[in-house]
Order: C-alpha cells, then sequence, then structure tokens
C-alpha cells in the first residue's frame, strides 16, 4: 500500500472513533481534533499522489468511498444526537448518493465525469459544518451562550453546506448533461 492510500486508510479508521467519541460525553472535545486530522488526511493523501505519481485507480476510488464514510457517519450521528436536523442530513446524503450512482452509471459505459471546484467546496463545507457542529456540541455543557446558540448557527452552517451541494449538483448535472442523457 503506497502512502497516500495509508493515509485515506488512516482517514477511514477514524470514522469510528468520531462517531463513538460524539456518543461519550467525556471524549466530545476530541472529535473537532479527529475530523480536522481527516480533512488533513484528505489534502495530503492527493498532494502526495499527484506530486510523486502515485496515483491509482483504486486510490482514485477508495478517497472518494472514505469521503463519502466520513461525510455520511458524522452527518448521521449528528443527525441522530439531535445537533443537526435529521431532513437537512437527509438531503444532503441524497445528493451525494444520487452524484456516486450517476458517475457509476456513465462510468460502466467506460466515460469518466470529472468532479469541478465547486464538488471540492462542497466536500470542505460539509467537514466544516462537522467540526463545527461536534465543537459546539462538546462545548455546550459549559457555555450557556453556545447551548443558547448552539442550534442556530449548526443549523445554518449545514443550510449553506446543503445550499452549496445543490448548487454543485445542479453544475454537475449541466455540464454533464449530455452524457448524462444518452445513458440508456
Amino acid at each position: 500500500m503506497n502512502i497516500p492510500n495509508t493515509l485515506v486508510t488512516i482517514r477511514l479508521l477514524l470514522v469510528p472513533l468520531i462517531v463513538i467519541f460524539l456518543y461519550i460525553p467525556l471524549t466530545r472535545m476530541v472529535v473537532p481534533f479527529l475530523v480536522i486530522l481527516a480533512w488533513v488526511t484528505d489534502f495530503l493523501d492527493g498532494y502526495i499522489a499527484r506530486k510523486r505519481g502515485l496515483q491509482t485507480k483504486f486510490g482514485a476510488f477508495y478517497d472518494q468511498f472514505v469521503d463519502k464514510i466520513l461525510v455520511a457517519f458524522s452527518l448521521i450521528t449528528l443527525g441522530d444526537l439531535g445537533i443537526i436536523p435529521m431532513w437537512l442530513v437527509i438531503l444532503m446524503l441524497f445528493r451525494d448518493y444520487l452524484v456516486t450512482g450517476i458517475r457509476s452509471m456513465v462510468k460502466a459505459e467506460g466515460v469518466i465525469l470529472k468532479s469541478e471546484w465547486s464538488g471540492k467546496i462542497k466536500f470542505g463545507l460539509q467537514v466544516i459544518t462537522i467540526i463545527i457542529a461536534s465543537a459546539l456540541f462538546a462545548l455546550a455543557p459549559y457555555s450557556s451562550f453556545i447551548a443558547q446558540y448552539m442550534y442556530v448557527i449548526v443549523f445554518w452552517t449545514m443550510v449553506v453546506a446543503t445550499l452549496e451541494a445543490y448548487y454543485a449538483l445542479v453544475e454537475f448535472l449541466a455540464k454533464n448533461w449530455k452524457v448524462i442523457s444518452s445513458w440508456r
């Protein structure tokens, strides 16, 4: 296993820790740092793969797969804990899996649809939302101010991330419509 794929594996191994630590009050404070570490590994694995010529088909698939797992499990857990409204979590995950499904359909025909910058921004906003939500959730018991405004802050952060996600979806569909619509 090369260095980029090892970093992706580290990110994958962080997911159960993030989920478990969110449910344990004494460990919640660690979660934002674990999510930041996961985000850093996402940046580093791509950077190292490009710089050292270590890009592989498996690595490209594995990286996207682990990104989806990280976001899905984190958002579902935060939704389950009542930190993020579950309907926003469902909207976000629906969009992500719709794009994944479309990519899979056209890939079966030998066509690869490239990611747009708006998709990368979407992932960044998802991670920022998870960091903010988990940090405020961990700090809320120690601050009445945070406890009072946590849900409003997290709600609007998630709304912005969801709007960007759907903007990225529209851009993705528009740029790839010819290929997508020809699939039968």
